[in-house]
């Protein structure tokens, strides 16, 4: 449907009324002292929403605008008459940015993430493209926990003492890649122990294998292993006694 304008271009009577199918919008001249020409243009139209007004400095921007406007609201697009040329613009420009990604999809995302970060979402991103990153090489718990005693073994360091605590972590984890465990599934893990002392021993003995990962370059170097990010547990105080003769 192509837009009718009342009046010539060159004298035009006012109010200026727009038309687009069965659709008219005006548009009036208003005296106005802070304008160079003398008058302001005022854009009016009513919508479900109610009555609006748009005021412009020049009267082809405002004639453009009403087109605009008469054109949405005569294909039935009331909520797109209802935006105001610099809310289009801006809406065009978020559409470049997302590079061909639906915008309702991009925000529905960004909130689910914004929830789950606790509105850290920047922090929490750069944290997993490191610990995501394809910069360390992956190895399985099961090979990873014999290099790491074979390198102890090698420097005089070794863990008889501790042999049956490295054999349980490579038999609940031994399959699994070290940079595909969550601190989630480590604390799960560590809760299998209820006294504080023996489960701190055993999140000392898995978090020594994890810092040596980092070492050796399986795990990223510049941030907290996910040993790290558990909690110790609480120990009770042991009892306090006096050594005798006896």
């Amino acid at each position: 449907m192509t837009a009718k304008v009342t009046g010539s271009e060159k004298r035009r009577t006012w109010p200026c009324v727009v038309t687009v199918g069965s659709v008219s919008v005006k548009i009036y001249r208003v005296t106005s002292a802070t304008t160079k020409s003398g008058f302001s243009y005022t854009l009016a139209y009513t919508t479900p929403s109610g009555r609006k007004l748009r005021k412009f400095a020049d009267p082809e921007e405002a004639i453009d605008e009403a087109r605009l406007v008469a054109g949405q609201l005569a294909h039935g697009r009331v909520e797109g008459a209802d935006m105001s040329r610099g809310d289009r613009d801006e809406l065009q420009a978020i559409r470049r940015a997302a590079n061909g990604t639906p915008v309702l999809s991009i925000i529905t995302e960004w909130t689910k993430a914004r929830e789950l970060t606790g509105g850290n979402l920047l922090p929490a991103a750069e944290a997993w493209a490191a610990r995501n990153s394809r910069s360390h090489e992956q190895i399985k718990i099961t090979d990873l926990v014999k290099k790491f005693l074979a390198a102890k073994k090698a420097a005089g360091r070794e863990h008889a003492g501790n042999q049956s605590t490295y054999d349980r972590i490579t038999d609940d984890f031994g399959e699994s890649y070290i940079d595909s465990i969550s601190a989630r599934q480590i604390e799960k893990w560590l809760n299998n122990w209820e006294n504080g002392v023996t489960k701190n021993t055993y999140r000392k003995r898995i978090l020594s294998v994890w810092k040596w990962a980092q070492k050796k370059g399986y795990l990223p170097r510049d941030v907290q292993n996910e040993v790290q990010l558990t909690e110790p547990a609480h120990e009770d105080a042991s009892e306090i006694g006096i050594i005798n003769v006896a």
